[in-house]
């Protein structure tokens, strides 16, 4: 009888450690973080939550390109977590976002969608654009970048970004970062229509504002 049950633990040691489950097959898991989120099952339960909630906000997506570069920037600071614990508070974050984002207006989302900088009628040369998601509770998520051109030619270009959620009252909302030197600025929805004043210069390079008028553009 000890021989079958050495036996026995020899056959389930050359099975190995069974695989969790995932959005993605774990026994084919490649890079650095495919491995960690397999490596724990709270993290990898987590990843398949995600899944799902992704899809069910495709559905209710008015602008799925604007949805999709949402996804991918938030990939992009998930591929750079160096452990479980960080996986997990960016899985928690972005779960609970895009479920947000599903519940909210149910599917309407009036203010969500991606916005470009005009000035006098034409795109603005100091580009700036907004992704913008409505999600349930009265907040909104901000996605955005901008850039100040001085002399592009020796490289004099400034750059700012925005990633973050603000406080939505009606039609306006207020965003503010963290920290001493936080970004700061308001925005006021009116149809296609997006107005950012009061930016503060805090967010990003010398001269760099998201301060102007957008206009909401579809599919870009």
């Amino acid at each position: 009888m000890k021989k079958l049950n050495l036996l026995a633990a020899a056959a389930l040691a050359a099975i190995g450690t069974p695989v969790l489950a995932a959005s993605f097959d774990c026994g084919k898991a490649a890079s650095r973080v495919e491995k960690l989120i397999c490596a724990d099952r709270t993290v990898s339960q987590q990843d398949e939550i995600l899944a799902e909630a992704y899809k069910d906000a495709q559905a209710k997506a008015r602008d799925r390109a604007s949805l999709k570069r949402w996804q991918k920037a938030w990939l992009e600071r998930r591929d750079n977590c160096a452990d479980a614990a960080c996986l997990k508070t960016l899985y928690a974050e972005q779960n609970n976002d895009l479920r947000g984002f599903a519940r909210a207006a149910t599917g309407a989302h009036p203010v969500s969608g991606f916005y470009m900088r005009y000035f006098k009628g034409k795109p603005d040369k100091h580009e700036a654009s907004l992704d913008v998601f409505e999600l349930d509770a009265g907040r909104v998520r901000l996605l955005g970048s901008a850039i100040w051109v001085g002399n592009a030619a020796i490289g004099n270009v400034n750059l700012g970004e925005i990633d973050g959620v603000a406080r939505l009252d009606g039609r306006n909302a207020a965003y503010k970062e963290e920290g001493e030197q936080a970004c700061r600025l308001n925005l006021h929805f009116d149809g296609d229509i997006l107005r950012i004043s009061d930016d503060n210069m805090q967010c990003g390079g010398h001269n760099v504002s998201f301060d102007g008028e957008y206009r909401r553009v579809i599919g870009k």
